[in-house]
C-alpha cells in the first residue's frame, strides 16, 4: 500500500491565513475522525482568512473540489490582555457572540479588526490590571475536498499551494 504525504504550501500574502483538516466531514463509517484515506476518498480542509471568496488552490495531483464558504463559530477561546487592550484570535473574526472574563474585567470585547479583538478598558500591569477572557466569535473557512486516484508507487507527496489574492 502506498503511502501518500499531503502537504501545503502558502503564497506571500498568507498573513492570518490558516488551513487545517475538517473533522466534520472526515469521518468513517463508525463516526471516527479519519488520519487516513484511501484512493478514491474525499479529504476535505478549510481554508480560514478574512476574505475565503479570494481563495485559490491548486494542488501537483489529484482532483481540488471547492464546496464554498461556510460560516463557524470558534467557541471557548482564551485571550489576555495584559500590556495593550487588544489580543490576536486564532482564525479571522467576524463578530464576538459571547465573552466571559475569567477574573478581572477590561469591560466590553468587540472586534478591532479581522484577527484581532479589542477590551473597552486598558489594562495596567503596573497597578495589577490585566485580564483573561474565554470569547466565542463568529468566523467563515473557505471548505474544499482533494481526490487523489490510485498510484504505483511505495510513497506519493502531493503538494496542494493555496493563494489569497490582493483581489
Amino acid at each position: 500500500m502506498a503511502k501518500v504525504t499531503v502537504s501545503f504550501v502558502t503564497g506571500g500574502n498568507d498573513a492570518g491565513l490558516s488551513i487545517e483538516t475538517d473533522s466534520e466531514r472526515n469521518r468513517d463509517y463508525t463516526g471516527a475522525v479519519k488520519s487516513k484515506f484511501r484512493y478514491g476518498d474525499t479529504a476535505y480542509f478549510r481554508v480560514y482568512t478574512h476574505e475565503p471568496e479570494a481563495v485559490s488552490v491548486c494542488a501537483t495531483d489529484g482532483t481540488i473540489t471547492d464546496m464554498g464558504i461556510f460560516a463557524d463559530v470558534v467557541a471557548g477561546e482564551t485571550i489576555s490582555f495584559i500590556t495593550q487592550d487588544t489580543a490576536e484570535t486564532e482564525k479571522p473574526v467576524k463578530s464576538v457572540s459571547q465573552s466571559i472574563w475569567l477574573g478581572k474585567s477590561l469591560g466590553t470585547i468587540s472586534v478591532k479588526d479581522p484577527y484581532n479583538v479589542k477590551c473597552s478598558e486598558y489594562p495596567v500591569p503596573a497597578d495589577g490590571i490585566i485580564a483573561a477572557a474565554s470569547i466565542d466569535y463568529q468566523s467563515a473557512y473557505r471548505l474544499y475536498g482533494l481526490t487523489l486516484t490510485k498510484k504505483d508507487a511505495d510513497e506519493y507527496p502531493v503538494v496542494v499551494y493555496v493563494e489569497v489574492s490582493n483581489g
